[in-house]
């Protein structure tokens, strides 16, 4: 087994980014003005990274699905919409909305699976399987992987 190479670097050292939103993320995190921890209030904390500079709707509602965990985001993007297409229209904005009420309060969990559709069904269910091909942004998930597999 190899050894660990690479560390991400501290909050402290990512202060001083000369990038000014990593630069104030990390600072609102190493001084607890932000806290991006299990637990922490989802709504509060994304009122606060909406403070801090540089940071659009679609950033905050990511970090909201990612670092926050929060079950119940829905990120239109352009993904979705491909991943929407083999179920119907998925060009307006509202009308993806409308029906993403339906999924709540999992709509983390469905964008993921529609983010899955867009990247398209495996190429084939070849004894190969599991393998990266040429061409392929994932691997192909015709077999079971996990522990023990």
């Amino acid at each position: 087994m190899g050894a660990i190479t690479h560390t991400f670097p501290d909050v402290q050292a990512l202060s001083a980014d000369p990038h000014p939103t990593l630069a104030a993320l990390a600072r609102a995190l190493a001084d607890g003005t932000l806290d991006l921890g299990p637990g922490a209030d989802r709504a509060h904390a994304a009122r606060q990274l909406a403070e801090l500079p540089g940071l659009d709707p679609t950033t905050i509602t990511r970090i909201r699905m990612r670092a926050l965990a929060d079950p119940d985001v829905l990120i239109v993007d352009r993904a979705l919409r491909d991943g929407l297409r083999g179920l119907g229209p998925a060009d307006d904005r509202q009308d993806i909305a409308a029906r993403a009420e339906h999924w709540r309060p999992w709509r983390s969990y469905a964008t993921h699976h529609l983010w899955a559709l867009a990247d398209g069904p495996p190429e084939d269910a070849s004894p190969q399987a599991g393998r990266l091909r040429v061409g392929r942004t994932r691997p192909d998930r015709t077999q079971p992987t996990g522990c023990g597999s």
